[in-house]
């Protein structure tokens, strides 16, 4: 589907710009940060022409997910309905076949560093058990889909990162249910990996 048009896209588009970049830079004896940060942009360009929304939900008639491309990074944020009951970390059944589509094609491109965010309202958390709060709540939710990736794949746990934000990194400030409703997301945050480039750049 788009999901795996989208990381496809971004591996094909950046391995070819990391060939292009050691042509040009060993031939026009060009400056080789300088040529990546051009090249790396337009293949960023690229990407963000090709996919910009996926995960549409026929039941509700509305996208579940969006894919965006800030700072050199694809963001695919998933909203919390797809994954989670409120108050949860439990990831739900239609979460995780959708995690495990996802894991089989992040296993296929080991070039991609994998940082799964998650993201609260503002609200506090109103549970009980070993969740405080939000940082809590938030912190569980990206180590229960990091669990779910590497136990229906073979990647490699070191490309993956678990973190919490908890309220702190909100997409909309208003104190509105629409905009908390946005705020309560998941992101999982796809980034090449550069060990290869910086061994060339060292040379």
């Amino acid at each position: 589907g788009i999901l795996y048009m989208l990381v496809f896209s971004f591996v094909f588009v950046f391995v070819f710009v990391l060939k292009l970049l050691y042509i040009l830079v060993y031939i026009l004896n060009l400056s080789f940060v300088l040529l990546f940060v051009v090249l790396f942009e337009l293949a960023s360009l690229f990407v963000l022409a090709s996919l910009s929304e996926l995960v549409f939900n026929e039941n509700t008639n509305k996208f579940e997910a969006t894919v965006t491309l800030k700072d050199g990074k694809v963001y695919v944020s998933l909203d919390e309905q797809l994954l989670f009951k409120s108050g949860k970390w439990d990831v739900d059944p239609k979460g995780v076949q959708a995690l495990k589509n996802l894991a089989i094609v992040l296993e296929n491109n080991p070039d991609i560093n994998i940082m799964i965010e998650g993201h609260t309202d503002e609200l506090a958390y109103g549970g009980n058990g070993n969740i405080e709060d939000n940082w809590d709540l938030s912190v569980k939710r990206a180590t229960a889909i990091v669990k779910i990736l590497v136990g229906n794949s073979k990647i490699d746990p070191k490309r993956l990162t678990a973190a919490g934000r908890s309220s702190h990194l909100p997409v909309d400030p208003a104190k509105t249910s629409e905009a908390r409703a946005k705020n309560r997301r998941t992101e999982i945050i796809l980034t090449p990996n550069l060990d290869e480039l910086y061994k060339l750049m060292n040379q």
